[in-house]
């Protein structure tokens, strides 16, 4: 077993055969021409690693690494705009749609609304209608 002692010679595996033996790497290693030792490969060498913006080369691998703002898909080679950092807040307008479903009076609130009524009734317990006397509401000028 030409593998037994010294591993063969080889740097990473040594594989026997009948008669000899043979040398081969680990994955993210090439085996060199000198049929015994190994090298990193440098992933980030071809297509930049496949990385859609940083390659960083690693024993035996590499890392993709993105920018600031942006975070490594599940895929682990793409950016994706981190849209946390980003988010921003949108009031809605719910009194624009139908009077937000208030019977007299809707007031817009950042991220809500409230329905009040007309002098002499009270919102009822569903929070959009009036309960009272209903009569026209008075304006003053």
């Amino acid at each position: 077993d030409e593998c037994a002692t010294g591993n063969g010679g080889c740097s990473q595996n040594c594989t026997n055969t009948k008669g000899s033996f043979s040398c081969s790497c680990q994955t993210g290693y090439n085996l060199n021409d000198d049929g015994a030792s190994c090298d990193d490969i440098d992933e980030c060498a071809t297509n930049n690693g496949g990385c859609s913006l940083t390659c960083n080369n690693t024993v035996g691998s590499f890392e993709c690494v993105c920018g600031d703002g942006y975070v490594l898909d599940g895929d682990g080679v793409t950016c994706q705009g981190n849209c946390s950092l980003f988010a921003a807040t949108v009031n809605i307008d719910e009194c624009a749609d139908a009077n937000g479903g208030c019977e007299h009076v809707c007031t817009n609130t950042e991220g809500s609304f409230q329905c009040s009524c007309h002098l002499g009734q009270t919102l009822n317990g569903d929070g959009l209608n009036c309960d009272g006397e209903k009569r026209n509401p008075i304006f003053s000028t």
